[in-house]
């Protein structure tokens, strides 16, 4: 998903979290 991606980039380490 592109979106999913985007938001991944936007913040790695809160989405790791």
């Amino acid at each position: 998903l592109p979106g999913k991606n985007r938001r991944r980039l936007a913040l790695p380490a809160e989405v790791h979290k």
